[in-house]
């Protein structure tokens, strides 16, 4: 049974070695995902800034230059609330795959568990095999002893009785 029990320590130990390879992956291509994919910009920060090119244009520099700093923060503000909105789509994605992995965790060890109460089950039967079969042999040998032992007592009686007779019949023929 502790052979059972390492392999099944081993079994644990290599999924959940996988997992975190397999979440690091996950983690670096989530990761990848998201920082290639071009922002989406508000038509609002879209207008501001054809508006500052226009001007840059018309070499309006110091409009363009007040249109540039409103649409700078604008757009520092909408970055912001993107990288919130990431971080929360990352978190959820990275959240569910991990619950994906700890349900492989407790398939694999639900599995281990019975297995190892069908290990547990077989042995006991062949426990009782066993142990009906010593009882089996024991009392056929038990068997075999008494005839043997009725066997030689009768033949010991027997022996006894012919020198019995013949010692007597000795004893008569001397007188």
């Amino acid at each position: 049974m502790t052979e059972y029990d390492n392999m099944a320590q081993m079994y644990i130990q290599q999924m959940t070695e996988r997992h975190a390879v397999n979440l690091l992956e996950f983690q670096r291509g989530l990761q990848k995902e998201m920082t290639t994919k071009p922002p989406k910009w508000s038509r609002e920060l879209l207008e501001w800034r054809r508006r500052q090119h226009i001007l840059a244009r018309q070499k309006n520099y110091a409009e363009a230059q007040k249109i540039k700093k409103i649409a700078d923060s604008l757009e520092d503000k909408e970055r912001g609330s993107m990288n919130t909105s990431h971080a929360a789509v990352f978190a959820r994605k990275e959240a569910s795959f991990r619950q994906q992995q700890q349900a492989e965790l407790q398939a694999l060890l639900k599995r281990i568990d019975a297995r190892r109460k069908e290990h547990i089950k077989q042995r006991n039967l062949d426990c009782k095999r066993l142990l009906q079969r010593n009882r089996n042999v024991q009392a056929v040998l038990e068997s075999k002893q008494a005839v043997e032992s009725v066997k030689l007592f009768s033949d010991i009686k027997r022996n006894l009785q012919t020198s019995l007779a013949m010692s007597t019949r000795t004893a008569g023929k001397t007188q």
